[in-house]
C-alpha cells in the first residue's frame, strides 16, 4: 500500500502483477498473517494472566524483557517472525 498516489502501482499494472498473472507461485500462506500466538515465533508469545494484554518477549542487551503489544504489533506473516523475533531467526543483523 503505497499512500503517495503518483508512486502507487495502476490498475494496468496491478493485473500484470505476479500474484494475478501466476497465482501457483505465490502461496497464500506466504502472504496470511498468523492469529496471536501462532506462526514461527509463537513461543514468545503470551497473553498476560492479569491485565488479558496480548504480549511479547523481547530481547534488550542480552536480557528478557516482557512488552505489551498494541494492535497491529506482533504480527507474524507467512513463514517470517513478528518484527520483534527478526533477529533470533537470522533475518536482521
Amino acid at each position: 500500500m503505497e499512500p503517495d498516489s503518483t508512486r502507487r502501482i495502476t490498475p494496468r499494472d496491478a493485473l500484470y502483477h505476479p500474484f494475478l498473472t501466476h497465482p501457483s507461485e505465490v502461496e497464500d500462506d506466504e502472504l496470511f498473517p498468523h492469529p496471536f500466538g501462532e506462526g514461527l515465533c509463537q513461543t514468545y508469545h503470551f497473553i498476560d494472566e492479569v491485565t488479558e494484554e496480548p504480549c511479547v518477549l523481547v530481547d534488550v542487551n542480552g536480557h528478557e524483557k516482557v512488552r505489551r503489544l498494541v494492535p497491529g504489533e506482533g504480527i507474524a506473516i507467512g513463514k517470517n517472525p513478528c518484527e520483534f523475533h527478526r533477529k533470533e531467526f537470522g533475518l536482521e543483523d
